[in-house]
């Protein structure tokens, strides 16, 4: 039986509080997180997750932190937050890539672990963590982070 491959996402938050979302290459109208299969040349499944961001929307990463994880369907998947990044939606690639809903992902192919991912960040947005995280993605601690 042939292994599955482990899978990597990013979340990208913008500053109006919507998510970086794409579109399944074969149902424009099915959205999703920007990742996919961690592939071989990969160092590890966060810098899998960040060329994934690169590819499919021209997006650059800078630092992340582990969100969400779980082990499914005889493969492993990882989500992470992006916590500082830079520059504009735009690609080479057939889907779509815009600025959108939680309420968009959750309603997709992948909805079930899009929830749970969107569980994960809300619990994570209580936290003093997290403040600390988005004040120095903002420039109020350190960097010049767009976003």
């Amino acid at each position: 039986m042939a292994r599955k491959k482990s899978t990597s996402h990013i979340v990208v938050i913008n500053d109006s509080e919507e998510v970086l979302c794409v579109s399944r290459k074969d149902d424009l109208n099915d959205f999703g997180l920007p990742g996919g299969k961690i592939e071989k040349d990969d160092s590890s499944p966060e810098t899998a997750g960040i060329r994934e961001v690169k590819e499919e929307t021209g997006i650059d990463i800078h630092s992340t932190i582990l969100l969400y994880a779980e082990h499914r369907r005889g493969s492993m998947g990882y989500t992470y937050l992006a916590t500082s990044w830079s520059g504009d939606i735009g690609h080479d690639e057939p889907h779509i890539a815009k600025w959108g809903s939680f309420c968009e992902l959750v309603g997709g192919k992948y909805g079930e672990w899009n929830l749970k991912v969107f569980r994960s960040y809300s619990d994570l947005k209580k936290t003093k963590k997290y403040k600390k995280l988005m004040n120095i993605q903002n420039g109020k601690e350190e960097g010049n982070s767009k976003n």
